[in-house]
């Protein structure tokens, strides 16, 4: 579209540009240009390009190139699909046929998938299912789906909030943290003692030397530094927490930008989800008070934080978007929480918690949430903004601990919560109590039932 490409993870947009597939297309666009006239293109490829927002420079400059395309999606990725690969490969697989008969060949864009067993696969490749395939701005998608258009006129995470980054990678967890406070300080301060050997330390941690990091200047660091003082509380999983040393000889990606705010500065929150997810289905939004680790949502895809203050105490929100939300509802912004109807800081993170955790959302576009930072409708008005601003405040209060409830009760496995026992006051009346629910009211109303009281932010209307 002439528009310049942004994007705040450079280095994912170099990998994603430096990947072979990527260069092979580049390729054939260069030589279907000094082809001038005819030119017809097949290529069997990774299918990650058809709906990546790092590759949608690729679709648009594809459809622009080839007004006839034929897209097969014959999926096959071992975490996102889980069905058979043709290839026997464990990423998902596209064929992209492309032609162009001269400078007045009609557009025709089309898709068909294909899904299954490598036999379904082959028997849908002799009788494709051609959808027609509309590319269009600003994603380009060529895996279209219901609520496109709508879906794109939301306002992203990452246009919403001002800084954002990916969450803290130790790349050594068996040293940098442990599941008690006694244990993450023995195992730096013997990692650190001059009487240890290397010999002991890789056994011990697992660690090795690298290019960026090396055993013999990371224990250097450590001399002389008080351990206690960069020891912090963090959340490993949803309603699952461990303990750091939080210190750069040991951790390897500490992300201050993000996690600085989080530790410095008094009841800060902050938003916690995945640009791009490869399981299904999308889930992947949550929150914390204090410092959390990438794999927080999920194993396969790092975690992006979004906190609501900055280090100096001011918000984290953009100026932009308050500003079309004040259009919206018309209501005034104030800097600090007020008992009336207004837009505050917290407000505007409960109304976009809120819409997150909607059924109908994630219902809708699961498969737009799945390739991109989520983007949140703006409200239609006061009301309705007022009200979600309630309901993510009192399921942020959940989410993050701000109630009396139990501790404790929750484990991960694979991409779902197991409720454990429940010590404490009360019983919850199913099993799906402290999962992540798409709908706050139901989890409200069963604190509230056991007599908990829950905090929020925005009064309800009326009130």
């Amino acid at each position: 579209d002439g528009e310049p490409v942004r994007e705040r993870g450079a280095l994912s947009l170099e990998r994603s540009l430096q990947d072979d597939f990527v260069k092979f297309f580049g390729m054939c666009l260069k030589l279907s240009e000094r082809a001038g006239g005819l030119f017809a293109l097949s290529l069997v490829t990774s299918n990650t390009y058809l709906a990546s927002p790092m590759l949608r420079g690729l679709r648009a400059e594809l459809a622009r190139a080839f007004p006839h395309a034929r897209v097969v999606d014959l999926h096959g990725d071992s975490l996102r699909d889980r069905d058979a690969n043709v290839f026997g490969i464990s990423r998902g697989v596209a064929i992209f046929t492309g032609g162009r008969a001269g400078p007045r060949t009609s557009v025709s864009h089309a898709l068909a998938d294909a899904r299954g067993t490598v036999d379904d696969k082959f028997e849908a490749l002799q009788r494709p299912d051609w959808k027609p395939l509309v590319s269009a701005w600003p994603m380009f998608r060529f895996a279209p789906s219901e609520g496109d258009a709508e879906y794109a006129a939301g306002w992203a995470l990452d246009r919403i909030f001002r800084v954002g980054s990916t969450c803290i990678k130790t790349l050594r967890d068996a040293l940098a943290t442990a599941d008690t406070r006694e244990a993450a300080l023995e195992q730096v301060a013997w990692f650190r003692d001059p009487r240890t050997s290397r010999a002991a330390i890789e056994a011990r941690f697992g660690v090795r030397d690298v290019v960026q990091w090396s055993i013999d200047p990371a224990r250097a660091r450590l001399q002389g530094v008080d351990l206690a003082a960069h020891l912090r509380r963090y959340t490993s999983r949803p309603f699952e927490t461990r303990w750091m040393v939080y210190h750069p000889a040991v951790v390897g990606s500490p992300r201050p930008a993000v996690m600085r705010p989080l530790d410095a500065v008094a009841g800060n929150v902050a938003m916690i989800t995945n640009r791009r997810i490869r399981t299904r289905p999308w889930a992947h939004l949550w929150s914390v008070r204090g410092l959390c680790v990438s794999e927080i949502l999920s194993g396969a895809d790092n975690a992006y934080c979004f906190p609501l203050y900055a280090a100096d105490g001011v918000h984290n929100l953009s100026g932009d978007f308050i500003e079309a939300i004040e259009r919206a509802t018309g209501l005034g912004f104030l800097e600090t929480c007020a008992p009336t109807e207004h837009l505050c800081p917290r407000c505007v993170f409960g109304y976009v918690y809120a819409r997150g955790h909607s059924a109908r959302y994630r219902e809708r576009y699961g498969e737009l949430l799945a390739e991109d930072f989520p983007r949140v409708p703006l409200p239609r008005d006061a009301g309705l903004f007022l009200a979600c601003a309630r309901i993510g405040n009192e399921l942020l209060a959940l989410h993050t601990g701000a109630v009396e409830r139990p501790t404790g009760v929750a484990s991960r496995e694979g991409e779902a919560l197991r409720v454990g026992t429940w010590p404490g006051p009360f019983e919850p009346t199913s099993a799906a109590a402290m999962q992540v629910r798409s709908s706050a009211r139901e989890l409200v109303d069963e604190f509230r039932r056991a007599g908990v009281e829950v905090l929020g932010c925005a009064p309800a209307p009326g009130q």
